[in-house]
């Protein structure tokens, strides 16, 4: 540890304590008899330093794994690529998903994420009124990465699959490989060979989920432990809003530094996922102009705006696909699975109906569902 501006910073073995639990003369006793041990074995440029601390357990959100990682696959609702999971921790029944992030020049190093309102203020939950958080000591809307229900449903998706690996695929394999080696032949030790290669993937992988299970039950356990953050800004949700009658519908959450920050974002990216092979993604996401390229990383990264203008009709600038001979914008919407969809230029006319209060005619954007090739 050191100073910024201070070269060659010193060496410090630092001893956490809790608050009010160690006087000052034991604690320059216990400094000095540290020091002592570190003398005896010629250690003299270290210091020794004792701070009041405490633990906590935080359940930091995890970066997109690469796909030699074997929980690349279930890591993705726990990641900080786009279409994360949120609700908010006073409705954790009522799930939607984080739009984009920003930032604030007026506020470095801090990041914001962009949701839909009714995602963390459901509108018969709440009065539907502007909300702004101006000070620390007003009550935070706090915001949680996954709702209780979808936490649940993952892990059980973690514990079937190690319930297979530890049942059917190694158990099948550990057979097999006995059946081998009382196989006579040439082909007996190729055989040998691609059962053991088999059987140490799948022991590898029932390892590395194993553990990716107890940090989850671990860190996750407690909602206390896993705020994102809170809602700064969101403004009653209007309808019929402007000229053109559109819905708005937003609002703003200021990310804890401890869940996201430069170790763990990758910016405004979607993780294609492992769970559309390389090839069909490619087909489905046929362009003309400009060709797809999937990136490396699985992680497309999302930049600019449109006009309005071009949602209503795509130019040749806009990535869109020929679908029965009709250009159309291609929409991308990430999350556990990957979907693929297309953007209809038919505004799509919704009536609202809050608690209370009459019903209400706006317009809003639809996507249509592209499962097909």
């Amino acid at each position: 540890m050191g100073y910024a501006g201070k070269s060659s910073p010193h060496v410090i073995i630092w001893m956490g304590v809790l608050p009010g639990s160690l006087s000052v003369t034991d604690g320059i006793e216990v400094a000095i008899h540290s020091k002592t041990i570190l003398s005896a074995f010629s250690i003299d440029d270290v210091r020794v330093e004792i701070r009041e601390s405490e633990v906590t357990r935080s359940a930091k959100m995890y970066k997109p794994a690469l796909e030699y990682n074997t929980t690349a696959r279930i890591q993705g609702p726990f990641s900080t690529a786009l279409g994360l999971p949120i609700c908010a921790q006073a409705t954790p029944c009522i799930q939607g998903t984080g739009g984009f992030f920003i930032s604030d020049p007026r506020d470095p190093g801090r990041l914001y994420l962009v949701t839909a309102r009714h995602v963390v203020f459901p509108p018969n939950e709440d009065n539907d009124k502007l909300y702004q958080h101006n000070n620390s000591g007003q009550h935070c809307r706090n915001v949680l990465p996954l709702g209780d229900a979808t936490l649940e449903e993952h892990v059980m998706d973690i514990e079937s699959k190690i319930c297979l690996l530890k049942r059917i695929i190694i158990e099948d394999l550990e057979d097999q490989l006995k059946a081998a080696e009382w196989t006579d032949g040439e082909d007996a030790e190729a055989e040998r060979n691609r059962v053991l290669s088999r059987l140490e993937e799948g022991k590898e992988a029932l390892e590395a989920y194993e553990g990716f299970l107890k940090d989850i039950s671990r860190d996750w356990a407690k909602q206390e432990d896993c705020v994102l953050g809170h809602v700064t800004l969101s403004p009653p949700i209007g309808l019929n809003v402007g000229e053109e009658g559109f819905t708005e519908d937003w609002a703003v959450i200021k990310v804890d530094n401890s869940k996201i920050d430069k170790t763990n974002f990758v910016g405004n990216a979607i993780d294609l996922g492992t769970t559309i092979p390389f090839g069909k993604f490619t087909a489905r996401m046929r362009t003309y102009p400009p060709p797809f390229n999937n990136p490396g990383n699985r992680l497309l990264e999302f930049y600019g705006t449109i006009s309005d203008d071009e949602m209503w009709k795509p130019s040749l600038k806009t990535l869109k696909l020929h679908y029965n001979n009709d250009p159309c914008i291609m929409v991308i919407k990430g999350g556990p699975d990957l979907k693929v969809g297309l953007l209809n230029t038919i505004r799509s006319f919704t009536r609202y109906y809050f608690k209370g209060q009459p019903s209400q005619m706006s317009k809003e954007v639809s996507v249509l569902p592209r499962d097909h090739l």
